[in-house]
């Protein structure tokens, strides 16, 4: 079971990508980033895993 520890907002997304909150919106919809949750209703708040973070993260530095 995951702890909000393990979780991250948007924006807390966003700073550990180096990425503005609009492009990891724009991740999470192309599915690249997968949320982990997400509240109800269209402006609901997505919750990302740190692991998830990391492989993305990872996965951007290997193609720059």
């Amino acid at each position: 079971m995951s702890t909000n520890a393990e979780l991250a907002t948007t924006a807390e997304a966003a700073a550990f990508l180096g990425v503005s909150v609009p492009t990891v919106q724009r991740l999470a919809a192309a599915g690249t980033l997968r949320t982990f949750v997400k509240a109800p209703g269209p402006r609901g708040p997505r919750f990302f895993h740190r692991d998830e973070l990391s492989r993305v993260a990872a996965e951007r530095n290997l193609a720059s």
